[in-house]
């Protein structure tokens, strides 16, 4: 202990940081690369669906190219891509809201919405 200010030293200390962001980001790069099923992804991050497709968003609006070829037909009925891809390629807006609002009858849900975007943008936007 120094006598001057009284400040005790300390020899040793332990750091603590918060979940590394990058490394998700890495860790669902290489997954998808490897055509893990995203609900796998999702529970070895311990992630929920949501949390996962937002990151997934993170990572094409980037630039990042999201190959989701393997596995989009489990999540979104072939017809029903190609009304939301005529919806994307002929919206100005791209607006989620307003394609459900418009496709709402055919049962879809916004994280269905939300995966064909991510497709979407990571098809034709990078």
């Amino acid at each position: 202990m120094s006598k001057k200010n009284e400040i005790e030293k300390v020899d040793e200390f332990i750091m603590k940081s918060v979940v590394n962001k990058s490394g998700l980001k890495v860790f669902i790069i290489q997954n998808i690369d490897k055509k893990i099923p995203l609900e796998t992804i999702a529970k070895m991050k311990n992630i929920d669906m949501v949390d996962l497709l937002q990151e997934m968003e993170t990572i094409v609006s980037s630039g990042t190219k999201l190959n989701l070829d393997y596995c989009i037909n489990d999540y979104v009925d072939e017809y029903d891509q190609g009304d939301m891809y005529d919806y994307f390629d002929n919206s100005e807006s791209g607006d989620l809201q307003e394609a459900y609002d418009l496709l709402k009858e055919n049962n879809i849900s916004h994280e269905q919405f939300r995966l064909m975007r991510i497709k979407y943008m990571s098809d034709f936007a990078n």
